[in-house]
């Protein structure tokens, strides 16, 4: 995306989130990157502690304006392009895998994008299938085959970097 070419909305949705620490690390991501919208389904934690908060620092504002959804399916309504990220190695080729570092070339084939949102499962086993199938494309951050699982905040910080390698 270069500079020139209008830049999509980018929503960061979090599943089902039980961290408020990570919570917090993603709103302060989310400030660094210049994120449209922090949007959270069934968070499983209190988004608004104490700890998220000290854990956001200027990016506060993004947990005081994050919207609150029951299902993915209302998170993403309004999105022209979803992508989801998944950490296990098993996933199928119906779920339109596409490689991480080719996000950004990826979504700029795409003209007239309003809102893209990128989805982010739950800290302790992911997104279900069903959930997958939801985007349009699945992409995975490569790492060690023995142990595939990074924290929910180190894996969006990688993905925000990767969204807006371009667009600098």
């Amino acid at each position: 995306m270069k500079s020139k070419e209008k830049k999509p909305n980018l929503k960061i949705i979090l599943v089902e989130p039980n961290g408020p620490i990570n919570v917090g690390s993603i709103a302060r991501l989310c400030a660094n990157f210049k994120v449209d919208q922090l949007r959270i389904v069934s968070p499983r934690c209190d988004i608004y502690s104490i700890e998220a908060k000290k854990m956001a620092l200027r990016g506060i504002s993004y947990i005081d304006d994050s919207r609150i959804f029951e299902n993915i399916s209302d998170a993403i309504a309004d999105c022209d392009l979803v992508l989801a990220s998944c950490g296990r190695s098993d996933i199928k080729t119906e779920f339109r895998k596409v490689p991480l570092e080719n996000i950004s070339q990826w979504i700029r084939k795409f003209k007239n994008l309003n809102n893209v949102a990128i989805i982010f499962g739950r800290e302790d086993r992911g997104l279900t299938n069903k959930e997958l199938l939801m985007a349009h494309k699945v992409f995975n951050i490569p790492t060690n085959i023995n142990y595939q699982s990074l924290n929910l905040s180190h894996a969006v910080s990688i993905v925000l970097y990767e969204f807006n390698k371009d667009t600098s």
